[in-house]
């Protein structure tokens, strides 16, 4: 699990928000299936439907990226940094979430300022 969750970190410098990084890696049976950042993507086609601001949150960049419309059991691992560069609250947005099991990912893991909480998508 510890590789997976510095791919995220890796993921989320590469983010465009400074202030906030966020990064995500989607997991299927140990193996790494996409990872995603917080990225402005205004010519994607679907972004208009995710997110009028046309900021593209890092889980969903990764269901993009993914090229695969199942995700069946995956687990999604998020990482968000603070402007301190310390740990900070990364669980998805009730958005995300239902993207994410509505794609088949069941489990999410996320950075919060104590440590790393894992929780059901229900």
């Amino acid at each position: 699990m510890e590789s997976f969750i510095r791919l995220a970190i890796r993921a989320a410098k590469r983010g465009i928000h400074e202030e906030y990084p966020v990064g995500a890696v989607i997991v299927d049976k140990n193996r790494v299936v996409s990872t995603g950042f917080n990225n402005q993507h205004k010519t994607h086609p679907m972004i208009k439907a995710i997110d009028p601001h046309r900021t593209l949150h890092a889980e969903i960049h990764a269901i993009i990226r993914s090229g695969r419309c199942e995700l069946q059991d995956a687990t999604v691992i998020v990482y968000r940094q603070s402007k301190t560069g310390k740990m900070a609250m990364a669980k998805p947005c009730p958005t995300c979430q239902a993207l994410l099991k509505e794609h088949g990912v069941s489990r999410m893991i996320y950075s919060t300022p104590e440590g790393w909480a894992r929780e059901k998508i229900a």
